[in-house]
């Protein structure tokens, strides 16, 4: 039976998150989940591979201290920015009495991939094929599924290619060696953030993926269940924290905090938020500083309209817009900013909604923050992994392993006032808060900052509607699986005594038969 530990790392402009998953047949487990601050990586790619190295011993040394398990190879995530597409055509003659394989499928990929016309005069090399169609000499637009099987001479493949630059995943297996780690797979995480956060009605019918990261923001656009186009633009949730610095006067931390709990776009739509003012105050500023919580979302706003303008162009220049049934889907940590939704909504006319995932994941309780959105890209790569990555990635560490999930310490500066939050305060230090809801503090017990902007739009005691939705669908799935199986059990059941039913009917037949021909077996030769 397959038993064994996969590892995914997500490397992120903004953090490195780390996922361990327990195979056992065909159940994932997630065990383990953390975030971690990173470094050495810019838009999404390392160009300093002994920050990156560092910061990657940090986080694993975090999970090996949580879990007892020691990390020696893992799989990574590929640059999300500076991805260009081809077309290329690959053909192959076949044994015409011998049906089509997944393996010939995987040699027609390669063969794509090696006449693709990447520009490597640029340092490109290709990250990803993807199969829009095929042909048998006869019919055209054969889908994958449809293909296999097949008894012809040759197949003709059509690929879209995806390409990057090579020096970026040299600088990722050079930053994972130095931390004592293998890069044993890459994957590219337009396909891994769909595999997590789309159905397969979604990519049937058209949908926009667009994750919005710290550093990069990418879309992704489906339909009839392929990838047919991807795009990104090198700016992501980190701009907004720096725009919020610049027009504050600032530090980083606070700013960063003051974006995920009272971060909300569409300054007009703020409701009982209008009037809200921050206080803040401490030793190291002098004075009392006051933030409205409308300014700050000016300050948000006239960056994520920047951010959706450059993803509507993306979806136009993929020649998709109209064929997007589904709308557009947003995930990364972007996408938890109050009203996004409805800026995007006003701004495209296309249904929008958050992507949820973990659908197929049990998720221990030290690994809940893979259900944020920004734990998309993880939870696909775990689930790419199960399928296709058949080692164990982990070992039973030396030392004994605690039974706490480390908390990460925010480093604070002279010329940094603190934290909005109570879990980072100082002393001297205070902002207006109304206080916290159920929500916040359970979201505070597994590592994320509820927004505070929750409580007042939602409910002091309740969750969001997003949450609510989510656990409903969590029931729903356990209460059909257990119809599901019960169901399975019951006609295992009939069948059992259908076939005693049939052994017991051919018993007494053969008894029948075996009396007639004792009787009359003479007179009939």
């Amino acid at each position: 039976m397959d038993d064994r530990n996969i590892v995914t790392i997500d490397l992120g402009t903004s953090k490195i998150a780390v996922g361990i998953a327990h195979i056992s047949g065909g159940n994932i487990d997630v065990t383990y989940y953390k975030e971690t601050p990173s470094g050495g990586i810019k838009r999404g790619a390392v160009f300093n591979e002994s920050n990156v190295a560092g910061a990657l011993k940090r986080a694993l040394e975090e999970a090996k201290k949580t879990t007892g398990m020691e990390v020696f190879s893992a799989a990574v995530s590929m640059p999300r920015c500076y991805i260009s597409q081809y077309r290329s055509q690959a053909k192959m003659a076949l044994d015409p009495t011998m049906a089509i394989s997944e393996e010939e499928i995987e040699a027609l990929e390669n063969i794509a991939k090696n006449e693709c016309p990447v520009n490597e005069s640029n340092g490109e090399t290709v990250y990803c094929a993807i199969a829009q169609s095929f042909s048998d000499g006869e019919e055209f637009q054969i889908p994958l599924e449809e293909i296999i099987g097949l008894e012809r001479e040759s197949i003709e493949g059509n690929y879209k290619i995806f390409a990057g630059n090579k020096t970026s995943l040299t600088r990722i297996a050079s930053a994972f060696s130095k931390a004592g780690v293998t890069d044993s797979k890459k994957y590219f995480t337009a396909v891994a953030s769909a595999k997590a956060v789309l159905s397969t009605s979604q990519i049937e019918s058209g949908v926009a993926l667009v994750e919005i990261g710290g550093g990069v923001t990418s879309v992704s656009v489906y339909k009839n269940g392929i990838l047919c186009y991807y795009g990104s633009i090198p700016f992501g949730g980190k701009s907004i924290t720096n725009d919020i610095i610049t027009c504050c006067n600032i530090g980083e931390h606070l700013a960063e905090n003051l974006k995920k709990g009272y971060g909300i776009c569409l300054p007009g739509n703020l409701l009982n938020y209008d009037e809200k003012v921050l206080r803040i105050s401490g030793k190291t500023m002098g004075t009392d500083k006051e933030i409205s919580v409308k300014f700050l979302s000016e300050i948000i706003t006239a960056r994520m309209n920047e951010i959706a303008d450059a993803v509507l162009y993306m979806i136009q220049e993929s020649g998709l817009a109209d064929d997007l049934v589904s709308g557009i889907v947003l995930t990364g940590g972007g996408a938890e900013l109050g009203n996004v939704c409805n800026l995007f909504k006003e701004k495209s006319g296309l249904p929008v909604s958050i992507g949820r995932h973990g659908r197929n994941l049990s998720i221990n309780n030290e690994a809940t923050g893979i259900l944020e959105t920004a734990g998309a890209a993880t939870a696909g790569m775990i689930l790419l992994a199960a399928e296709d990555f058949h080692v164990d990635c982990t070992r039973i560490a030396t030392v004994t392993p605690e039974t706490v999930i480390i908390e990460e310490e925010p480093a604070t500066t002279e010329d940094e006032p603190g934290t909005v939050f109570d879990n980072g305060a100082k002393e001297d230090e205070s902002v207006e808060d109304p206080g916290e809801t159920e929500t916040q503090v359970k979201g505070k017990e597994r590592g994320r900052i509820i927004p505070a902007w929750e409580k007042l739009i939602f409910g002091r005691n309740g969750d969001t509607p997003e949450q609510k939705e989510q656990r409903e669908l969590e029931k729903k799935r356990k209460e059909e699986e257990k119809q599901r199986k019960a169901e399975e059990k019951r006609r295992k059941e009939e069948e059992a005594k259908r076939k005693k039913a049939e052994k017991q009917q051919k018993e007494e037949n053969k008894k029948e038969k075996d009396f007639i021909d004792n009787i009359f077996g003479y007179e009939e030769a």
